[in-house]
């Protein structure tokens, strides 16, 4: 039996009650890491001889001991680490936990697919924040691997600045999640032009400019068979318990009462099987969210991506992925219009070679998987265990719910709460006990702003 350790929040198997989720942030913020994790897992799964398992993120949030390391490199023969935009000032800490554990592996550890958190007139010549813990840990994962994928040219251009080669220490790779598939990426075709009898799936950041997410608003409002499908584990919150999730001034929706819940207009997935059977019989997907709109194409929808990040823009130039930039929206403008302008099918032009690319780059360093050869198997063994499972279906707004549905909800959250405030006390407890044994027999060690940081 071959192990292999994948960092991830939740294995695509996985099924866990929604407050458990919304507290323990399973899938890591938001859930389209889960479409990502299961390109992944899709990918790697080459039979019943191989057992793969998540790290539940211990390792990047600074909660694996030197036995959990001891057990890694005992019992798995590879980490794998997939990441979306890690190279960022507010993912330093992980990115120097995850340093300091690679260190100590023996085992090969691969970077499959990583960007840079970056605005599309920021210039990557900046010096940032996070430049030295991406150095140590680009530096840390080269000692146990063959090379570094990436997401595209704007993070291929950062590591070229802090001194990496491209070709021989990284490659751009695009996201593992568009490969789910393989080589075969078809697109439906639109029998009709896109009108108000069309099913759309909208996505949507606050990250967007004001013009982007008044559009989609319009969408939603105009559009009787658009569906938002919202993705932070925030928004989660909001549509599970009814929770306020932000501010105020902005066609966003974030208020419990607003009419795209109230209308019964918003689904939020905890699964990716479930995600897809609910978008693959639509017309088209449009937003700002980059795994949403993943999300459909890997079911054959036409997908229309509104740019709102360079992280975003790099993905949709190294895929050709259809898009629309803030620049050409404006509060007269239609969707109609948007995709009468868009080539919502240039992803196929270069997705062959973009997928042959991948598999060199992942028997560069060693992974078996699925696609050797440059095959694209219809059916795998990951498919079939995802079929002998019976999934959650999305979750819909809690003013949509009759009441007992509603107490239901709250009862099984307070629940999980008491469990959890229970656990974070003995983390508390714990952590103080090693604090006093360090102040007693090391007097002097722990300092005043140490204890303030803990």
């Amino acid at each position: 039996m071959k192990k292999i350790l994948v960092r991830g929040g939740m294995s695509p198997f996985d099924k866990y009650d929604v407050s458990d989720i919304i507290l323990n942030n399973r899938f890591g913020t938001n859930a389209g890491n889960m479409v990502y994790l299961y390109g992944v897992y899709r990918s790697i799964m080459t039979g019943e001889d191989v057992e793969i398992d998540v790290d539940r993120y211990i390792i990047e949030r600074g909660h694996s001991t030197e036995e959990d390391i001891k057990r890694i490199n005992e019992e798995y023969s590879m980490y794998i680490i997939p990441l979306a935009d890690a190279f960022r000032d507010s993912f330093i800490n992980c990115l120097n936990a995850l340093t300091r554990a690679i260190r100590k592996m023996t085992i090969p550890v691969v970077i499959v697919g990583v960007g840079m958190k970056i605005g599309i007139s920021d210039s990557i010549n900046d010096e940032h924040p996070c430049d030295q813990a991406v150095k140590d840990f680009v530096s840390a994962v080269l000692d146990h691997s063959s090379m570094v994928g990436v997401r595209g040219e704007i993070t291929g251009s950062y590591l070229k600045r802090l001194g990496f080669k491209e070709g021989t220490q990284f490659t751009p790779i695009g996201c593992p999640s568009l490969y789910l598939h393989g080589a075969n990426l078809k697109l439906k075709r639109l029998t009709k032009e896109i009108n108000k009898d069309s099913g759309i799936i909208v996505n949507a950041s606050m990250l967007s400019t004001e013009n982007i997410n008044r559009f989609l608003r319009r969408i939603l409002t105009e559009y009787p068979n658009a569906t938002f499908i919202p993705q932070l584990v925030r928004e989660l919150r909001e549509m599970y318990l009814g929770a306020i999730y932000r501010k105020e001034d902005t066609a966003y929706p974030i208020r419990t009462t607003d009419e795209v819940f109230t209308s019964d207009k918003a689904r939020f997935f905890v699964n990716v099987p479930s995600w897809f059977d609910y978008v693959k019989d639509r017309d088209l997907s449009v937003g700002a969210r980059m795994h949403g709109n993943i999300a459909s194409i890997n079911c054959g929808i036409p997908s229309v991506l509104l740019v709102k990040d360079g992280r975003m823009k790099e993905l949709i130039d190294y895929h050709k992925l259809p898009h629309a930039t803030p620049d050409v929206i404006d509060d007269n403008t239609t969707l109609e219009e948007i995709v009468g302008r868009t080539n919502l099918y240039s992803i196929e032009d270069v997705h062959e070679a973009n997928f042959r690319h991948y598999v060199d780059f992942l028997e560069q360093n060693n992974i078996d998987s699925v696609f050797k050869g440059y095959n694209s198997p219809e059916k795998t063994i990951f498919d079939e265990k995802i079929s002998q499972i019976t999934w959650d279906e999305p979750i819909t707004p809690i003013l949509t719910c009759d009441e007992a549905e509603r107490i239901r909800r709250i009862e099984e959250y307070l629940d999980y709460e008491e469990g959890y405030i229970e656990e974070l006390k003995e983390r508390i407890r714990t952590q103080n006990r090693v604090l006093n044994r360090y102040k007693k027999y090391l007097p002097g060690f722990v300092t005043k702003k140490f204890e303030k940081l803990n």
